[in-house]
């Protein structure tokens, strides 16, 4: 019954990590990044002669490249953290076919060990 419990604990946990985190939570902050960034950019340009607007324009995109370092720079610490602590759940992926941590020992590398034997 407990295992059952763990077990449900665990999927809430990885659903959450995983589909509401990854999938929608981290891309949106990102996009909002990126859009404060382009809105600072259009600000800028329009007001080419108002150096107030223009100095509005410079603040909203430093805000916008802030919060992209910032949310790209806590994907990596994650990622960092993960490898680790040999912890998998959905993280992000930028690129390439990377799954599991490296140097991770998983089930599988246990069935056949048996005491006092060299591994080879």
């Amino acid at each position: 019954m407990q295992a059952t419990s763990n077990t449900t604990i665990a999927n809430l946990v990885n659903y959450i990590v995983k589909t509401l985190i990854d999938t929608y939570i981290v891309p949106t902050i990102i996009g909002l990044a990126l859009l404060v960034f382009l809105y600072g950019i259009f600000t800028y340009i329009r007001s080419s002669d108002d150096e107030g607007t223009r100095k509005e324009g410079r603040t909203y995109m430093i805000y916008g490249i802030i919060g992209i370092f910032v949310m790209v720079s806590v994907w990596g610490f994650v990622r960092i953290l993960t490898g680790t602590f040999c912890v998998s759940f959905g993280i992000p992926q930028l690129g390439g076919s990377q799954t599991g941590s490296a140097g991770c020992a998983t089930q599988n590398d246990f069935q056949d060990y048996t005491p006092g034997q060299p591994t080879v």
